[in-house]
């Protein structure tokens, strides 16, 4: 026992040091294999947003950066991070400063995180306001459109139609919804079902499927029926007025032809006074 107690303690501090150097030999040859390494990788934003707000345009991914040993992290995607914004104590403002924070998806030794920076994002009210549909058609020649109405079943109004849109409250003025017929209005009846409904505000149009917003701005209707009447119209030319004398000749005045017949049965002998004679003008003598 003595003999294996000596071994030891003999020269301890020599034998102390060799041990050392030869752990940190182990470690520089399995770093050299599998070094640390950082990486960055963009990752999808989720959110918690604030009841009744709405963010607009917010981002929809951020880059989050991590590091350990290589082996480790060439097995890491994009699936095992999980990043969000807690947006539940903001105020309504075109720029306001939100975190974001950068978690492991699941238990992975060995992983440090960089916590990506703050964003700024536009915050607005959420709202829900009811728009009538219009219906766009256009009428073809010599056709006047005297019915045009969109229906929309399952709705809560249903005919006429009108839609409701959940959305940021700076997008609600003048909001308009429009179903458009398809072709020229040439016809007395027709109905086309399922035509999209278009919404459009003062600043042009909101295509409803492209909207980037958190929650999702929705429609409740997106496709109706569109009933149109129509009748032909009242066409006008131009017709030019030629100067020209009448084919059955001079009309004769009747007024004339019967002063010259009252003026012939005055002047008549028959009729004549026997006291006067042509250009006479004595009187007639007493026998």
């Amino acid at each position: 026992m003595s003999s294996w107690m000596t071994l030891i303690t003999n020269e301890w501090r020599l034998k102390l040091l060799a041990f050392v150097l030869a752990v940190l030999m182990l470690g520089a040859v399995a770093f050299s294999q599998n070094p640390p390494t950082t990486k960055s990788l963009s990752v999808p934003l989720g959110y918690t947003v604030r009841d009744g707000f709405i963010l607009i345009n917010p981002p929809s991914k951020t880059t989050v950066t991590f590091n350990g040993l290589a082996d480790v992290i060439a097995r890491l995607n994009p699936e095992n991070f999980i990043a969000t914004v807690d947006a539940s104590k903001v105020e309504v403002g075109p720029a306001v400063k939100v975190n974001i924070r950068a978690s492991l998806a699941g238990i992975i030794f060995g992983v440090s995180i960089t916590q990506p920076a703050p964003i700024v994002v536009n915050v607005d009210l959420m709202q829900t306001k009811e728009v009538p549909v219009q219906v766009g058609v256009r009428a073809g020649p010599g056709w006047a459109v005297t019915k045009a109405v969109a229906t929309c079943p399952g709705s809560e109004t249903p005919n006429p139609c009108r839609v409701h849109f959940d959305g940021p409250a700076s997008w609600e003025n003048n909001l308009t919804a429009t179903a458009t017929l398809p072709g020229l209005v040439d016809f007395s009846s027709k109905d086309s079902p399922n035509q999209r409904v278009q919404l459009g505000n003062s600043s042009g149009a909101l295509d409803i499927s492209s909207l980037n917003t958190r929650p999702a701005a929705t429609l409740d209707v997106t496709a109706v029926n569109i009933h149109v009447e129509a009748t032909p119209g009242v066409t006008s030319s131009t017709v030019p007025l030629v100067d020209a004398p009448p084919s059955h000749g001079p009309a004769r005045a009747t007024g004339s032809r019967g002063s010259r017949s009252r003026r012939s049965r005055s002047s008549s002998p028959a009729t004549r006074r026997p006291w006067q004679g042509c250009g006479s003008s004595r009187s007639p003598r007493s026998i």
